[in-house]
């Protein structure tokens, strides 16, 4: 049986690490069943790209924004829970 993947990422106020680890998960082989990203960030800039490249994404984005901010262990529990595949590849820095 094959596992599922979920690529799971926090983020805060990161927009251009955010484009760069989407893409990257974009140019792999072997591709996940989902991308789950849970956002701490206080305005709409995350949001508004998240929603840019869902448009062109052939993977479901799941995406929340937190309000009030979780912190990085509650966005990460978050993150955890939702997920849906076998397997669960964090991608943070």
């Amino acid at each position: 049986m094959k596992s599922s993947i979920s690529v799971c990422i926090p983020t805060y106020q990161r927009p251009k690490f955010l484009q760069e680890a989407l893409y990257s998960v974009f140019e792999q082989t072997l591709q996940p069943i989902e991308i789950v990203i849970g956002d701490d960030s206080y305005d709409n800039t995350t949001e508004n790209l998240v929603l840019d490249i869902k448009k062109e994404c052939k993977i479901p984005i799941s995406y929340t924004r937190h309000s009030p901010s979780l912190g990085q262990a509650g966005n990460i529990n978050f993150i955890y829970e939702i997920a849906k595949g076998d397997k669960i590849v964090l991608m943070k820095k």
